[in-house]
C-alpha cells in the first residue's frame, strides 16, 4: 500500500494514513473523522477518504472541468474556488477538520512539462497557501502530494 500513496512531506502522516486506511478496509467499519481536500481535481483523494469511512466536508478546486467531474462523481455542488484568493473565514472552523489533503499544482516544479524551467516563485504561492490553510485549520493529520522537486525547493 505504501507505493499507492503519494509522497507526503510528513512520514508520520504517511504512516498514519497507510495504517488508518488499511485498518478501515479490513474492518469495514466507518470511523468518524472530518476531512477536506484542497486543489481537489476530480476527487482522487476524496475517493480514498470515503472508502476509508471518513466524513467529507468540502473540496476546493479552481478548474471548471475538474470541478464539474468531481461534482458528477460525488454528487456534490462545489463551486470553482481560487485557493490563492480563498478567505480563511470561508473554510470550516479551526479544529473542526481532522484531515486535510491536497495536491497543489506541480506544473511550475515539474521537469516533465517545462523541462524544469517553470516559475518556481509562482509555484511556491500555492505551496505557501496550502501550508497557511493547514496552520489555520490545525488538523490532526494532513498530507500534500506533489512532484519530488517541491521537497528540494522548500524548507519546512
Amino acid at each position: 500500500m505504501d507505493n499507492l500513496l503519494p509522497n507526503c512531506f510528513s512520514i508520520k502522516n504517511k504512516q498514519f494514513l497507510i495504517q488508518f486506511i488499511s485498518r478501515k478496509i479490513i474492518e469495514h467499519k466507518p470511523f468518524f473523522m472530518n476531512c477536506i481536500d484542497l486543489y481537489s481535481g476530480i476527487g482522487g483523494w476524496i475517493l480514498g477518504m470515503k472508502l476509508a469511512g471518513l466524513h467529507h466536508l468540502s473540496s476546493f478546486e479552481w478548474n471548471p472541468e475538474s470541478n464539474l467531474t468531481h461534482n458528477i462523481n460525488f454528487g456534490t455542488k462545489n463551486r470553482e474556488t481560487n485557493i490563492r484568493e480563498i478567505n480563511l473565514a470561508d473554510l470550516p472552523a479551526p479544529g473542526s477538520v481532522d484531515i486535510v489533503v491536497g495536491s497543489p499544482p506541480c506544473i511550475q516544479f515539474s521537469y516533465a512539462n517545462r523541462g524544469g524551467k517553470g516559475n518556481i516563485e509562482d509555484g511556491l504561492v500555492d505551496i505557501h497557501k496550502f501550508l497557511s490553510i493547514i496552520q489555520y485549520l490545525k488538523p490532526k493529520h494532513w498530507a500534500m502530494e506533489n512532484v519530488p522537486r517541491v521537497k528540494d525547493t522548500i524548507i519546512l
